[in-house]
C-alpha cells in the first residue's frame, strides 16, 4: 500500500532528472557554437565564421575570459576575418 508514493516520487525525480538533462543539452549546443565562432575567429577560420554566423552564432558573444570573435581575430591579425565580422555587425569595442 505504501508502494504508490514511493513510485510517484521516483517518477517525478527521474523526470526533473530528464528535464535537465534536455535542458543542458540545449544550452550546451549554443554555448559550444559561440565557443566555436571565437575559436575560429581566432585561427583566421574565415570560412568556418562564415557558417557559424549563418547557424545563428552571435558575432558579440564573449568567451569566460571577455574575448569577442572580433577581438580573438584582431589579435591575431587576420584581417579578411574581422572585415566578415565587421560587415555582419559585430562590435570593434573592447567593452570590457
Amino acid at each position: 500500500m505504501n508502494t504508490y508514493p514511493i513510485i510517484f516520487r521516483k517518477i517525478i525525480v527521474l523526470s526533473f532528472f530528464a528535464l535537465g538533462l534536455l535542458l543542458s543539452a540545449c544550452a550546451t549546443t549554443h554555448v559550444t557554437k559561440e565557443f566555436d565562432l571565437i575559436r575560429a575567429a581566432e585561427k583566421g577560420e574565415t570560412t568556418r565564421v562564415i557558417t557559424l554566423v549563418k547557424a545563428g552564432a552571435n558575432v558579440n558573444a564573449r568567451d569566460g575570459e571577455g574575448w569577442t570573435p572580433y577581438l580573438a581575430a584582431a589579435s591575431n591579425g587576420h584581417m579578411e576575418t574581422m572585415h566578415f565580422l565587421e560587415s555582419v555587425g559585430a562590435a570593434k569595442d573592447v567593452g570590457f
